[in-house]
């Protein structure tokens, strides 16, 4: 179990260090040169709030629901979680 854990933290990894320079090259096009440094400031205050509230909110959940449901219920989010941004990406590249 944990050579699995460590082997999907090496793959967000490395799709992370691909992803995230994609996304923020993105945001060079569409928004004013101006404006840049105020959207990347936002994303990156967004993207340290989400890495503290998330592990909070999970730990009150699985304390309210228990963990083993608390698992469950990240597992049958995930695949939302994937739709909805497969879906906004779709969107967002059609003309």
């Amino acid at each position: 179990m944990l050579y699995a854990i460590i082997a999907v933290n090496i793959a967000l990894s490395v799709l992370s260090s691909i992803r995230d320079p994609a996304y923020k090259a993105v945001f060079g096009e569409i928004v004013r040169k101006e404006q840049i440094g105020r959207v990347n400031s936002l994303l990156e205050s967004c993207k340290q709030t989400i890495k503290v509230a998330g592990p909070v909110l999970a730990m009150v959940i699985a304390k309210f629901v228990g963990s083993k449901m608390a698992l469950l219920l990240d597992g049958l989010t995930l695949p939302a979680h994937f739709t909805i941004k497969i879906s906004s990406c779709y969107k967002s590249c059609l003309p």
